[in-house]
């Protein structure tokens, strides 16, 4: 997103050229016979206490076409569908017959039919294991226990090949465990007996619209605009842990609000927050088209003076992504089914624009103060200042590479470089908010770029795709700047050191304190870690473990590494208290004696620096417009 014309040249002529292939690639044809299909689905979830989850599907069945289990995920970047956990499927005929499969040995999420000639039903079954661990697929699994539960209709569905998904109508009907409530986007129809009807949608809305349920349950209406509805569901593990008061809700009414306000309008009639509020379900945030399903912790609520760093974190951020990512998405990855391959290339646009503007709603709605938002983003991005990958590493790697990245060693990911489209993403586009409103003295701005881009295209279309070129023309509009110089070196380019450009152009520069903020105190207590990154070049836990090492830092010249213990600083035994005391005391001290023990091995340590505590700091620059308080101001009236 940006470009002065005289920059297009070679670079934007590669880029056209690519994107085009890639429209074309990643269109939606219309399946062979040009008609849609129907699918009949039954959802048992009645044994989801359990951790099972089952499902019978009727549809006809395409001749010489193999079906599919889903394997790429929006939101998880990539192929990661959840299929290690079927634990049964059976394929029968009209008549019952048994229709025997084998798995595709290049593609084990697509299955053979033997004998395939084409029937007028087909009916296959699954059983699936529900609560997955690895984080890879947390966004799509279906998890169960006593009380609670989230259904992603994604593990337990198969469906033919050829045939895009926005063609084949899903009719749903479904059986929950005795006394559940439950809360999703989908359509209700009506109910009989125990079973639920849902209205008639397509495959891609119906996997697109999750489920949460529990014996714990609350859906609050928390919004009606002149665009649409909004609810919070939420299911918790006790009543307890349900909100107690309706004020808790007051932020959500202003989001949306600011919201409406950014984008101009909204794609859908009414927007679904899912939300567990859970021990035993991860914390984790899912976009989806008019929906999210969100994780917190049973905490959550616990603080009637302050919203959970976390939550309000991820409400904000899953809102946005309703406009970038899920309706406007890049052109790569607006596929016709979860089997083609997803480019994610421009991640820094579906997640770091997300988390830049999710950012800014969460401070203009009241979910944080202004001066809490300093202090986070002081945080979150002077800890980029210690990611050494990039020296080997573009941005762009780790968008290309960008599932690869949600897992991998405890140890020295400073030296991998991780997800940085999300964090860096983010600057980049603050500092092309600053830049636009420096060339035109604050007359326009990224929301306009917001309301332009993301607030328009016609809403009875399920997703529209952009392409880099858009994102350009449309900054070259705004502003006479090199937006495509400047993508070309942030996106595509290793770099030695961080560049904080956005917060410099923004009217504010890093600085350090020995005092830590309140945001940071809450971050240590929440995650039972201890920030010495910026001083002696660690982070520890509570217990004293080593949890990341700063390369070139005091304590990596020392020879310390991750997962070794502290049990002595200073000839004391250790303890969280001691060692700040110790780290403070350095600039007389000019030394920390540690006492080091790995397995059955015990080990001294003296690292050497002067420095005291050290924390991140933003400060307003004398002289230099403050775009950042401008930019985190409401736009919405109380």
């Amino acid at each position: 997103m940006r470009s002065k014309r005289r920059y297009y040249s070679v670079f934007l002529c590669g880029l056209l050229i690519s994107e085009l292939m890639v429209s074309v690639l990643f269109c939606h044809p219309k399946s062979a016979s040009g008609s849609t299909l129907d699918m009949d689905v039954f959802v048992d979830a009645t044994e989801l206490p359990r951790k099972l989850l089952r499902s019978r599907i009727t549809f006809d069945m395409p001749e010489h076409t193999a079906l599919l289990y889903p394997k790429w995920w929006l939101g998880n970047h990539g192929p990661v569908g959840a299929i290690q956990n079927i634990a049964g499927m059976s394929i029968t005929d009209k008549d019952g017959n048994i229709v025997q499969w084998e798995r595709d040995w290049s593609d084990v999420y697509r299955f053979f039919l033997n004998e395939n000639k084409g029937s007028s039903s087909l009916q296959t079954e699954l059983t699936y294991i529900c609560n997955q661990p690895t984080v890879n697929t947390q966004g799509c699994d279906s998890y169960g226990y006593l009380q609670i539960g989230v259904i992603n209709w994604n593990t337990i569905v198969l469906y033919p090949e050829g045939i895009p998904v926005r063609e084949i109508n899903v009719h749903l009907k479904l059986v929950l465990p005795p006394d559940w409530q439950y809360g999703t986007a989908l359509p209700f129809d009506h109910a009989s007996g125990d079973t639920l009807f849902f209205k008639t949608v397509t495959l891609e809305a119906f996997i697109d619209m999750p489920l949460i349920g529990g014996r714990n349950f609350r859906t609050v209406k928390f919004a009606s605009t002149k665009m649409a509805d909004y609810y919070l569901h939420i299911a918790a593990d006790e009543a307890e842990f349900l909100p107690k008061t309706d004020s808790t809700f007051v932020a959500f009414t202003h989001l949306v609000y600011e919201a409406e306000a950014l984008f101009g309008r909204t794609h859908f009639k009414d927007y679904h927050f899912l939300l567990t509020v859970s021990d035993l379900i991860p914390s984790f945030g899912l976009e989806h088209r008019n929906s999210s399903l969100n994780g917190a912790t049973v905490k959550a609520f616990a603080d009637s003076t302050q919203y959970d760093p976390d939550l309000r974190y991820t409400m904000c951020h899953e809102l946005v992504h309703a406009w970038c990512g899920k309706y406007h998405r890049p052109a790569g990855m607006n596929t016709p089914d979860y089997q083609t391959n997803k480019n994610t290339d421009l991640l820094w646009v579906y997640e770091g624009l997300t988390e830049y503007l999710g950012t800014v709603l969460m401070v203009r709605s009241g979910f944080a103060s202004f001066d809490d938002f300093l202090d986070e983003w002081a945080g979150l991005w002077g800890w980029e200042f210690n990611q050494q990958g990039r020296r080997w590493r573009s941005l762009r790697d780790t968008q290309v590479a960008a599932y690869t990245l949600r897992k991998g060693s405890d140890s020295w990911g400073f030296l991998r470089r991780n997800q940085d489209y999300y964090n860096e993403g983010a600057m980049i586009w603050l500092e092309f908010d600053a830049r636009i409103r420096d060339a035109t003295n604050g007359k326009k701005s990224l929301d306009d770029f917001c309301e332009t881009f993301l607030g328009t295209g016609d809403p009875t279309i399920y997703s529209i795709s952009f392409q880099l070129a858009d994102i350009v023309s449309l900054l070259s509009e705004l502003a006479d700047e090199p937006w495509a110089k400047l993508i070309d070196q942030k996106i595509n380019k290793t770099e030695m050191e961080f560049n904080p450009e956005g917060i410099n152009r923004s009217g504010y520069s890093f600085t350090f304190t020995d005092k830590k903020s309140n945001m940071l105190n809450l971050r240590e207590a929440t995650y039972k870690v201890q920030y010495y990154h910026k001083s002696v070049g660690l982070v520890i836990n509570t217990d004293g473990v080593i949890v990341a090492v700063v390369p070139d830092g005091p304590a990596d010249r020392t020879g310390l590494y991750n997962g070794l213990k502290i049990i002595g600083i200073n000839s004391k035994t250790f303890s969280s208290d001691r060692f700040e005391n110790a780290v403070r005391n350095t600039p007389t001290t000019g030394k920390l004696d540690l006492l080091i023990t790995e397995v059955d091995t015990i080990r001294e340590f003296e690292i050497f620096y002067d420095g005291g505590l050290r924390y991140d700091k933003l400060e307003p620059v004398t002289g230099k417009r403050d775009w950042l308080k401008t930019i985190m101001a409401p736009r919405v009236s109380e």
